[in-house]
């Protein structure tokens, strides 16, 4: 029989394990979110909710929102996650009654307009020189269509 201690010392074993494959997922769906920021051609910025907005804690107030074909979608992140999206612009809502970029979409709703994101069918990729980070392009666009492969095609030559 294990003693109250050592039964404490179980749990907390327990709880640091699910934190830390909780706090892993987080990270693995920013890793993918950032993805899907740089490449699909969508408005994407960040947000921040208001310090007065008590509702959140201040390290998760950040939000990354994408505007897709299908509606607007949107993840708070963790402020330990920001460099993922460096590359996004900022928002901060300072001025009191400033309303926020939300839709008042729900969860269901996000992720029901993140299903009915139709395939892209052609595809532009951006190469980016690391020192002076001109764009350059060097394959097409997407067109958005339903139902189909996507089809890469390149640019004609300049």
């Amino acid at each position: 029989m294990l003693s109250n201690s050592e039964e404490m010392a179980e749990y907390q074993q327990l709880a640091l394990k699910e934190r830390a494959a909780k706090d892993q997922a987080y990270k693995e769906r920013n890793l993918l979110l950032s993805l899907i920021t740089k490449v699909i051609p969508c408005d994407s910025w960040l947000e921040r909710h208001p310090d007065a907005d008590t509702t959140w804690e201040n390290d998760w107030r950040w939000i990354v929102f994408i505007e897709l074909p299908t509606g607007q979608a949107s993840w708070h992140i963790h402020d330990s996650e920001l460099p993922l999206f460096k590359h996004l612009g900022r928002r901060v809502y300072q001025v009191p009654g400033e309303k926020p970029s939300w839709d008042g979409h729900t969860t269901e709703e996000k992720y029901q307009r993140v299903m009915d994101v139709p395939v892209i069918t052609s595809f532009r990729w951006v190469e980016f020189e690391a020192e002076r980070k001109e764009q350059k392009p060097i394959a097409v666009i997407p067109a958005w269509s339903r139902n189909k492969k996507p089809n890469f095609q390149p640019l004609p030559d300049e």
